[in-house]
């Protein structure tokens, strides 16, 4: 299993990269690789159809190379993070994350606050092909801080322990 995990936010003490950590804690390290979308320089248009630039041919083909693409993300005024979605629009005409297994989160403080965001990604996903397998509306209400670790309680443990083992029944 060769997992690709990417987070939208770029806060160097994000609990979206913690989630990440934790699920590659959950799934096995050698399974998971991060990859830093913040190295990606600003998308433009009219540099479709020519060599892209050499982080976002990294980019391309570390997600190439993987069997599932997992996205932990923040909310942002009702949306995905610009950091994210830059991310997304360098793979819009050259096809990477067409049948791609994807499984999106997006994790918010609390509730109702991510539900646009997720369905922001989503329509993002969908438009670009992706096998999302299910995706996850998480809150911080279901965790709390050890250092630099999550620790999860009730649903939110039991919801990553569940998605760790799907993932892991999926990709053998």
């Amino acid at each position: 299993m060769n997992i690709l995990q990417i987070s939208g936010s770029n806060r160097s003490n994000s609990t979206n990269l913690a989630l990440l950590d934790h699920f590659a804690e959950l799934l096995g390290r050698e399974n998971c690789t991060y990859f830093n979308i913040d190295q990606l320089p600003a998308f433009h248009p009219d540099m479709q159809g020519q060599t892209p630039p050499q982080m976002v041919a990294v980019w391309k083909n570390k997600l190439r190379a993987s069997d599932a693409l997992i996205i932990s993300s923040p909310e942002y005024l009702h949306n995905i993070p610009a950091t994210l979605k830059n991310s997304l629009e360098w793979l819009a005409d050259t096809g990477e994350l067409k049948d791609k297994f994807v499984v999106p989160m997006v994790f918010t403080p609390a509730e109702p606050r991510g539900e646009k965001a997720m369905e922001s990604l989503l329509w993002t996903l969908r438009a670009m092909e992706a096998k999302v397998l299910w995706f996850l509306l998480l809150h911080h209400s279901n965790f709390r801080r050890k250092s630099t670790q999550l620790i999860f309680d009730g649903d939110g443990a039991d919801i990553l322990e569940s998605t760790s083992m799907q993932l892991k029944a999926a990709f053998p």
